[in-house]
């Protein structure tokens, strides 16, 4: 698939949150630690598109199958991204039973971010590593995940912690890259995406604007010709 410009992609991410009722700013900052902005990124781990679906998660939501793969299509993954995120943000079973959003709210956790998380870590292992915020427990299954889901740096020296200081690592670890890596980055790559598209408009418009005045010179020169003087008939 050919690399589509900043406004193209805006435009594909304006329609699908349109189209999804979900926050726009939201899913441009997911795209934005998700992949940069590069839809056609593959990680080595095999994480693929815009949104870094693996294999199994994207035949869940439609995006791989027998004969297709459309994790680097931006429009299809971004729509599965929302529907991944709803389905794990929803206050029922387990998330209701632990009063996640309230526990979420209780540690400055934004609802975008949370959407996020769960994104990354599954429901079930956002809600070990929320509820380990104040157990300090957590599944060796989750603790394995955070420590792969770290900064090179910090994950060295978090394989030393315990599960409760891990938990609140990662936790201020990824409030702060999600303001600088997602919200920041999402309104720089916003910017620019309609500097862009206001260019593009701008040019349109004045190759309209010439096309109309050429027409109009030629009309007048095709009249000038053809006026005939009541004289000359005479």
């Amino acid at each position: 698939m050919a690399p589509r410009s900043k406004s193209e992609e805006y435009k594909i991410l304006s329609d699908v949150a349109e189209e999804e009722d979900f926050s726009l700013d939201s899913l441009i900052s997911m795209y934005m630690v998700e992949s940069t902005g590069d839809s056609q990124v593959v990680n080595e781990l095999g994480y693929t598109g815009g949104f870094q679906f693996g294999k199994v998660t994207g035949e869940e939501y439609g995006l791989v199958g027998e004969g297709f793969d459309y994790r680097k299509d931006l429009g299809k993954s971004a729509k599965a991204a929302i529907k991944m995120s709803k389905k794990n943000m929803k206050n029922t079973g387990d998330w209701k039973k632990w009063d996640m959003n309230k526990r979420l709210k209780n540690l400055d956790i934004p609802e975008d971010l949370a959407a996020y998380l769960t994104h990354q870590q599954g429901r079930a292992g956002t809600i070990d590593i929320i509820t380990g915020a104040s157990s300090g427990k957590i599944a060796p299954t989750t603790r394995k995940t955070i420590l792969s889901n770290l900064g090179t740096s910090t994950a060295e020296k978090a394989k030393k912690m315990g599960d409760k200081e891990l938990v609140s690592t990662y936790l201020d670890f990824w409030k702060s890259t999600w303001q600088t890596k997602g919200v920041e980055a999402a309104k720089g790559w916003t910017r620019d995406a309609q500097v862009n598209t206001n260019i593009a408009f701008a040019a349109s418009d004045e190759i309209k604007k010439n096309a109309a005045n050429t027409a109009f010179d030629n009309m007048e020169k095709v009249n000038e010709e053809s006026d005939v003087n009541i004289d000359d008939i005479k």
